[in-house]
């Protein structure tokens, strides 16, 4: 019994170190698992936070491209009013030479009948002093 008895101390003395020392290895393993999820944990907030912050530049990105499709089109109506204006102007200066050269036309007739009724008062003149 007692060969039995030291047998088994002799067979269950190195399975208890080796337990020990698989109870130490598992501590140390949890342990490991433990800062992993706590890092993974922090991961995973900087990638949340990173994802509003993208979102945020995402938005203030769309903000300015719609700021700036509104300049474009507030541009392309005053430039489309401008464009209008200075054909108003182009046909009122058109409309302006027509009248001048009717008044210049006018003008050059009345000259000519000045001049015509200039010479005749001339003839009447000389008529009536002869």
């Amino acid at each position: 019994f007692k060969q039995l008895q030291d047998s088994i101390v002799d067979t269950a003395t190195p399975l208890r170190e080796e337990l020990e020392a698989l109870k130490t290895k598992f501590a140390e393993v949890d342990a490991e698992r433990t800062n992993a999820q706590s890092a993974l944990r922090v991961l995973h907030e900087q990638i949340a936070s990173l994802q509003v912050e993208l979102k945020g530049t995402g938005e203030q990105a769309d903000e300015a491209v719609k700021g700036l499709k509104e300049q474009v089109e507030s541009l392309t109506t005053e430039l489309d009013a401008a464009r209008e204006a200075v054909t108003l102007a182009q046909q009122a200066k058109e409309e302006l030479q027509a009248k001048l050269s009717e008044e210049a036309a006018k003008a050059t007739e009345v000259s000519q009948s000045q001049s015509s009724l200039a010479d005749e008062a001339q003839s009447l003149r000389s008529r009536v002093e002869e």
